[in-house]
This record gives C-alpha cells, sequence and structure tokens, in this order.
C-alpha cells in the first residue's frame, strides 16, 4: 500500500479517576475513559447521577475531588446546557430569523453577542421541535423591515 501512514494522535479526552461528592455522599467515583477522533458518545443515567457534573469537569467548569482531565492541544469543546439561560431581550425567534435569512448557526453569535453556541443550538433545537407553532407566532407577529434593527439585515 502507498499513501500516508495514519499518525498515532493521543485521545481527544482522556478522563482518569474522577471521583466527585456533594457532602458525605459519593456523586461519582473513579471513572475513567477516553474520547478518541471517531467515537461517538453518549452520556447517560438517571436524574442527579451526575451526568452533567462530569461534562462540567471535562469543560474545567468544576474541579474533581480525585483525578484528572486531559484535553488534546488544539481541541474545541462545546456542549448544550442542560438549562439555557438567554440574556435579556434574547428569543429562539430572534435566533431562527437570523439562520432563515442563511446566517450559520456558528456566526449567529456575532449578530446576538449576548449569546453563545449553545444557545443557539438550544434555539434551533427547540425550532426543530416546534416549528409549527414558532412559525405562526413570527408570522402573526411580523415586524415591518424599516423596524428591524440593521444588524439582522447584516448592515
Amino acid at each position: 500500500m502507498y499513501g500516508r501512514r495514519p499518525r498515532n494522535l493521543p485521545p481527544i479526552i482522556s478522563a482518569q479517576g474522577l471521583s466527585k461528592r456533594y457532602g458525605v455522599a459519593p456523586l461519582f467515583q473513579n471513572i475513567s475513559f477516553t474520547v478518541s477522533a471517531a467515537d461517538r458518545i453518549g452520556v447517560i443515567g438517571p436524574n442527579g447521577s451526575g451526568k452533567s457534573t462530569l461534562l462540567e469537569m471535562l469543560f474545567g467548569r468544576v474541579k474533581p475531588d480525585s483525578g484528572d482531565v486531559a484535553i488534546r492541544k488544539g481541541t474545541r469543546l462545546s456542549y448544550v446546557a442542560q438549562i439555557s439561560e438567554f440574556a435579556p431581550g434574547v428569543t429562539v425567534r430572534a435566533v431562527v430569523e437570523l439562520w432563515r435569512i442563511g446566517v450559520r448557526p456558528e456566526e449567529i453569535p456575532d449578530h446576538l453577542p449576548q449569546i453563545g453556541l449553545a444557545q443557539v443550538f438550544d434555539a434551533l433545537s427547540y425550532y426543530a421541535d416546534h416549528r409549527e407553532q414558532v412559525d405562526r407566532f413570527i408570522d402573526i407577529n411580523r415586524v415591518e423591515d424599516h423596524e428591524v434593527h440593521p444588524s439582522i439585515h447584516g448592515k
């Protein structure tokens, strides 16, 4: 065979011996795993079992009581929070209307800087699940072009 040999890259994420407790009761203990480039993963479990806490550890927002997390250099992590919080005045409608006119999801925070990509995906996910209701609301509450803020039109 001719061609390039695949490089042996380290895992994208390596978590070793993670433990977390709140008060006396452990939330989880001694969790270890790796995530490699081709892996597709899901985190499932009952409410209160520590799924969100584990993800927050990967982002460095929560420190484990024990264990280590290593993220491969150059990796960019993102996730949609369990409870998305929108800044005052930002609505699903604002996100959807930008998306409808062709603004790519990753560019929407450039137009609505008070939200991040996670909130954009939350809004678009909500829209996907409630499209008819949201479309009807947008049509009923249509705003004339001269009343729309210039940033919506990219000006």
